[in-house]
């Protein structure tokens, strides 16, 4: 890349480009696997640091973070800022929802000895807008946020207000706007993966109490079916 990054995101285009963006810094670059070369494009309006990037059905992609959120247009390679978060955070996780919205969960209000919080967010990219969503259960900063096949969300572990991982985890529906409990994962988890296999399961694999400490336990999540089913 032009520059090194470090708490960057990088985010798969619809055109098959990849947008590398953030990182303690405002540039942005695209990746072409088919060229396999790097060229730089728009800098973003904000720093960018463990920010969210989240394509659109549109092919926009939604920067979100402690710095403010902003949209990248890969079609004519601009960016535009667009509503304010209720709650600037880092440390969080957006995920898109069937509809189009995007949820945001978590995260800390600032970087160092910030609150680690429980509130969501959603995104509605046809006003451009964020509203309240229902807290979850539990703060959490440094968790995950994996869509599932019926439209849920499925949020698993993360670190406490007091730094301790966490076993717990909690489906989110959109449908109804609520939060429920699941059942606590074997293993307490941070900075960790959670992966969607095909058959409705989730792959949760590693973390640890930093982004340098780590296990090497992997379990799967199978989300609770709807009653009758």
């Amino acid at each position: 890349m032009a520059l090194g990054r470090l708490l960057h995101t990088a985010t798969l285009l619809a055109d098959g480009r990849v947008l590398a963006t953030g990182g303690y810094n405002h540039s942005a670059e695209l990746y072409d696997p088919v060229t396999g070369t790097w060229s730089r494009t728009a800098d973003a309006l904000h720093t960018h640091r463990a920010a969210t990037a989240t394509p659109l059905p549109d092919g926009r992609v939604l920067i979100a973070g402690l710095g403010g959120s902003e949209l990248y247009d890969s079609a004519s390679a601009t960016w535009a800022p667009t509503g304010h978060l209720g709650t600037p955070r880092l440390y969080h996780t957006a995920t898109p929802l069937p509809d189009g919205r995007v949820l945001v969960t978590g995260g800390a209000d600032s970087e160092y000895g910030g609150t680690v919080l429980s509130t969501a967010e959603l995104y509605d990219p046809a006003t451009g807008t964020w509203t309240p969503a229902t807290p979850m259960a539990s703060a959490r900063r440094d968790h995950t946020a994996t869509p599932l096949g019926n439209g849920k969300v499925l949020v698993t572990g993360g670190t406490h207000a007091s730094g301790l991982l966490q076993h717990s985890a909690e489906v989110y529906d959109a449908a109804t706007g609520t939060w429920s409990p699941v059942g606590n994962m074997a293993v307490a988890r941070a900075f960790h993966s959670a992966t969607p296999l095909l058959d409705g399961r989730v792959l949760v694999v590693g973390g640890g109490e930093s982004e340098q400490a780590g296990n090497t336990f992997a379990e799967l999540s199978t989300p609770p079916r709807a009653p009758g089913r």
